[in-house]
């Protein structure tokens, strides 16, 4: 009779005894950029990981390439002056380097949002390190975006009188009000996003609670929100946030 468990440590002394992996941090990101016109620094990071990565004597180079599937175009979306990375073992073998997304002649929100494409190849170095079959590649979607300043002190009016709430920027276009006002006791984050005027409530405080809605910004500067529910604890409900100033 053959036992699971060795089988099990058959497959934990095969990681161990693997190669170290090259690849991004991070598979997909959204590259949110505010379309003004100016050149925008965007910032990747590579690594290496795995089981033998602290023993790795030497560096590790590798180039960046542009995949063919990429929609983003050179020269209109985007400029990557950064081909050849170098990660070193004094350095923890990690690197960032910048891509530059171009924001000029972009009027949002786009019907397509540009996608970039960038690879990791002809791996050297580190001691047998060779590319993350999972990060070798980065899928960067540009999300062009309209100017967008909707940070400051707000009032809404409840039946209990007003509330007070204060909204920061996070990222452009990307929003924490400091005080869910529907839910006892209040003070919980939420957040919300702002596309051209066009809001979207992303999330809330705890994230085991999906939170959704919608709204719009108003000429007065004023913010109305319908449907706003944080799901199986508020229901649906309407309001609308106004300058304190």
């Amino acid at each position: 009779m053959t036992s699971c468990l060795v089988d099990d440590d058959t497959a934990i002394d095969d990681y161990d005894q693997g190669p170290n992996l090259v690849g991004f941090t991070d598979g997909k990101v959204n590259a949110s950029v505010t379309a003004d016109g100016e050149d925008k620094a965007y910032t990747l990071t590579t690594e290496v990981v795995g089981p033998t990565k602290n023993e790795i004597t030497e560096n590790v180079t590798f180039d960046i390439s542009v995949d063919a599937a990429s929609t983003a175009e050179a020269g209109v979306n985007f400029e990557l002056s950064t081909t050849s990375v170098t990660l070193e073992p004094g350095q923890n073998l990690i690197k960032s380097f910048p891509i530059t997304i171009l924001t000029a002649g972009f009027e949002p929100p786009l019907e397509t949002d540009p996608v970039l494409i960038l690879n990791v190849t002809n791996v050297t170095g580190g001691n047998g390190a060779i590319a993350n079959g999972r990060t070798r590649q980065i899928e960067i979607t540009i999300k062009y975006l309209c100017f967008s300043d909707l940070a400051g002190d707000y009032i809404v009016e409840t039946g209990g009188g007003p509330v007070p709430l204060v909204v920061t920027m996070d990222a452009p276009g990307e929003y924490t009000v400091d005080n869910l006002f529907l839910v006892t006791p209040a003070g919980f984050d939420w957040y919300f996003s702002d596309t051209c005027g066009d809001i979207e409530v992303t999330g809330f405080e705890d994230s085991s609670y999906d939170m959704v809605g919608t709204g719009v910004v108003n000429e007065d500067g004023s913010i109305t929100f319908t449907g706003v529910d944080l799901v199986t604890i508020t229901g649906p409900q309407n309001f609308t946030m106004f300058p304190a100033n």
